[in-house]
């Protein structure tokens, strides 16, 4: 070792026995070892990072082959939903021509009831027979609510025949056509 680097003093342990010793001084390192050192780290943040990267990529990767997984079977699915789709306008259009003729139908019908009514009404009229007004809509209304039984039980029985719905839905439209006649 050089003289000029550390400097050495000699320390006396036991009798005649002396060590030779450089004092520690705090030392910057040189730019050679500080260059080196910066550079060390900067290759292992450099590691971590791209060892952080390709692990995030990894990942990314593996939720999208999930994601593909996910959707292979949307194809089939559009089609049902496709299907269903106009499976239910056919239904639809069909129900609304049905309801269309029954209308015609129940018009046709209340004109029928309502022309044996006024031709009713001139009779007993000339009869001199008082019925009251309330029998001849009572009337109207009791015809009315026959025609409108007989149309739901031929509109369930077509609807039955014509589309494939299972027995429950078919009670439920029957009640709801039942409910909204009354």
């Amino acid at each position: 070792m050089s003289s000029q680097n550390t400097p050495i003093t000699n320390l006396k342990m036991d009798e005649g026995t002396t060590i030779a010793s450089s004092h520690s001084r705090s030392r910057s390192p040189s730019p050679a070892t500080k260059k080196s050192v910066i550079e060390s780290r900067r290759a292992e943040q450099n590691r971590a990072a791209q060892r952080a990267f390709r692990q995030r990529k990894e990942r990314y990767v593996k939720d999208l082959e999930a994601r593909v997984n996910a959707m292979a079977d949307w194809p089939a699915r559009m089609e049902q939903l496709e299907s269903e789709n106009e499976q239910l306008k056919r239904k639809l259009k069909y129900l609304q021509e049905e309801n269309e003729r029954n209308r015609k139908l129940l018009k046709l019908e209340y004109n029928d009831v309502l022309d044996e009514n006024n031709s009713n009404d001139s009779l007993n009229k000339n009869n001199t027979t008082d019925y009251s007004s309330s029998s001849s809509s009572s009337t109207v209304i009791n015809t009315l609510n026959a025609i409108t039984q007989s149309t739901t039980t031929n509109t369930t029985t077509t609807t039955s025949t014509a589309t494939a719905t299972s027995l429950p839905e078919q009670q439920q439209q029957q009640q709801q056509q039942q409910h909204q006649h009354q």
